[in-house]
């Protein structure tokens, strides 16, 4: 198991260096170069406009009183399909398309098991909605302690 990411840092850049060589053979090098450019500033834009969008959601939802998980999620979503963007290459590219696709975030999410589901409501509506059983009633007694004039 520990190979896995040793390999994927080692072959993802070779496949990315194979298809910007494929792209240059297929529509040209001026073509190829202007596509990644392209896609790197289409990456900041996002990463600008978007960070700031799912930041004032989850503000909103905050404000409300809900968890804002699914703003979370999709935030961490759009910050990674901007950096995918950013970097070289049309295989990075097609991830990061994949991931401003909001039916697919919400796929990825539930496949993560990380998301509240749809509607959930405020977080303390979605704690008692997980149990049936009422909340524990804790008995005891009380005194009323009236400040001393004197100290």
């Amino acid at each position: 198991m520990g190979w896995i990411v040793p390999l994927i840092l080692v072959g993802f850049p070779i496949l990315e260096i194979a298809t910007f060589i494929a792209m240059i053979n297929s529509i040209g090098f001026l073509a190829t170069v202007a596509l990644a450019l392209g896609g790197a500033m289409l990456g900041l834009l996002i990463l600008r406009n978007q960070s700031l969008a799912t930041t004032w959601s989850m503000r909103q939802q905050l404000a409300r009183g809900e968890f804002p998980a699914d703003s979370m999620f999709d935030s961490l979503c759009l910050t990674f399909a901007g950096l995918l963007l950013i970097f070289p290459g049309f295989i990075s590219d097609v991830l990061a398309i994949f991931l401003l696709l909001p039916p697919l975030r919400r796929g990825l999410g539930l496949l993560w098991g990380r998301r509240t589901p749809p509607n959930s409501g405020t977080a303390a509506d979605s704690t008692t909605s997980r149990s049936s059983a009422p909340p524990p009633v804790i008995e005891g007694d009380y005194q009323v302690l009236e400040p001393d004039d004197k100290r």
